[in-house]
């Protein structure tokens, strides 16, 4: 039966590269939520294309590279383009072109991983959803700081502090840019969930990890995501150059 469903992998790809697509043309509109709600299935939809295909046993290398295609334009363009139009915001310039260096450099570290046997089990630079994901942590913020709420939290308080000078600043945005677009290819081992075993000592680094993430998510909320794509480099340079 698994032989009819050839075609489903590559569906479930082309829903992650509309729903970018369509993210984009909702920012554009500042329909900020739906940009969002967009992004998350575009990231399950990344997530949930490569299972199904290893499970009917449908790999290809056109859906691999399909799958890049995808992603350029989800968690490559429509960052940049976030960046852009926050930069925009708050003044017109040619500099905040400079926004635009996070879609090329996605499109390098795309291109490399495709062709990379060393990441089978990590990866070698910042994978662009988490990329997108931290961009996109800015957005979250728009749409969901309450200062009255933040007043009585000195953590909330301080998140506000810190984003609000970014996300503000049409110099911090181009620096934020250019310091993601750096990572994106930045030759440092970061860690993957692909096992080689499914044992605690073998996993250990992935449920610390976890550990943080949920911990992080407790203490910030919706506003987690920007301080939790921090806290997974850090751990990650942490495991694999002093730990390991």
């Amino acid at each position: 039966m698994y032989k009819y469903l050839w075609w489903l992998p590559n569906f479930i790809t082309l829903i992650n590269l509309l729903c970018g697509s369509i993210g984009i043309i909702e920012l554009v509109n500042e329909r900020y939520e739906h940009v969002i709600i967009l992004v998350f299935i575009s990231l399950f939809a990344d997530f949930l294309d490569g299972l199904v295909a290893r499970i009917l046993k449908a790999q290809s290398a056109i859906g691999k590279d399909l799958d890049s295609l995808a992603d350029l334009i989800t968690f490559g363009l429509l960052p940049s383009i976030v960046l852009y139009h926050l930069a925009e915001q708050q003044e017109h310039s040619i500099w905040n072109f400079l926004c635009f260096s996070v879609v090329i450099f996605s499109a390098i570290r795309l291109a490399k991983f495709n062709h990379d046997t060393r990441q089978s089990y990590y990866f070698i630079g910042l994978p662009t959803p988490a990329n997108a994901l931290f961009i996109l942590s800015l957005l979250i913020f728009v749409i969901h700081e309450h200062p009255e709420v933040s007043e009585h939290s000195v953590l909330l308080k301080w998140n506000a502090i810190i984003l609000s000078k970014i996300i503000y600043s049409t110099n911090a945005i181009r620096i934020l840019s250019v310091i993601s677009s750096v990572l994106l290819i930045f030759p440092i081992n970061l860690i993957s969930f692909k096992f080689t075993k499914f044992t605690i000592n073998a996993i250990k680094h992935q449920l610390i990890l976890l550990i943080g993430v949920f911990v992080l998510l407790i203490l910030f909320g919706k506003m987690a995501i920007f301080w939790t794509v921090l806290w997974y480099v850090v751990w990650s340079v942490l495991w694999y150059y002093f730990i390991l």
